[in-house]
Order: structure tokens, then sequence, then C-alpha cells
């Protein structure tokens, strides 16, 4: 969270509460890398409503680094199994793979701490698609 600080109008960064690692946060990135990878390989619609829903879930770097990604870019997939945590994740990067007929994507969320919501810093597709 961003607070006025002592300066002449100088930003001072105060953290939230810690991140932890816990069943909650485990969920709540495994739900959210669900959710944007439905959304991005839900390409049969207008693109603003595509890039709305797709968008939403995005870091702010990931939004400048996907902004000009049209629908039609996205190969066809289906999502055949459940989204996966690796074990590397930790409590403010998490690591989630999710199975299609295509391959294995890998979702990257971060959180800024303990009270932030998982946004999408990266999705990378199956290899070969990419």
């Amino acid at each position: 969270m961003w607070t006025e600080g002592d300066g002449p109008g100088a930003p001072e960064f105060t953290p939230g509460p810690p991140t932890t690692w816990d069943n909650d946060a485990e969920g709540e990135a495994l739900q959210i890398a669900e959710q944007i990878l439905t959304a991005q390989l839900d390409t049969d619609r207008h693109e603003d409503d595509w890039w709305d829903d797709w968008s939403q879930y995005l870091s702010p770097q990931a939004l400048d680094r996907y902004q000009f990604v049209p629908p039609e870019a996205i190969a066809p997939a289906t999502i055949t199994g459940p989204a996966v945590l690796d074990p590397a994740s930790e409590p403010s990067i998490a690591l989630v793979d999710i199975p299609t007929d295509l391959g294995t994507y890998r979702i990257v969320l971060t959180r800024l701490d303990g009270a932030a919501p998982w946004l999408v810093d990266a999705v990378t597709p199956p290899e070969g698609l990419g």
C-alpha cells in the first residue's frame, strides 16, 4: 500500500501483511490460474470482450507484455485436467501447470503481500506453440 511520506510529496511504500503459504493461498492461486487460462482459450468472442475477460487477471507487467496479443493468435485448446501447483512455488510466486489437449500451460502468478490478490505475470503455452 502506498502512503504519503514525510518528504515533499514523496510517496512511501508501506508493506501489507507478510505473505504466507497456506491452503487459502494455494487455492486462490490455482483458481486464478484456471480462470485466466479458461478466459484465454475462449477465443470465439469479440476481441474487446475476450481482452476484457482475460486481462483482468494480469499484472501491470503482463498487461504491457500481452496488450497486442489478438485472440486469433491463441491456438484452440481444451483444458483436460486440474491445475497443479509446482512444489517450487513460494508465498509470493506461484507456478501452476494446467494440462490441455495441446500440452501443458505454465501460469506464473505473483502477489506483493498477504493482502494482495494473485496476479498473472506470465502464461506460457506448451512447447512448440509459443
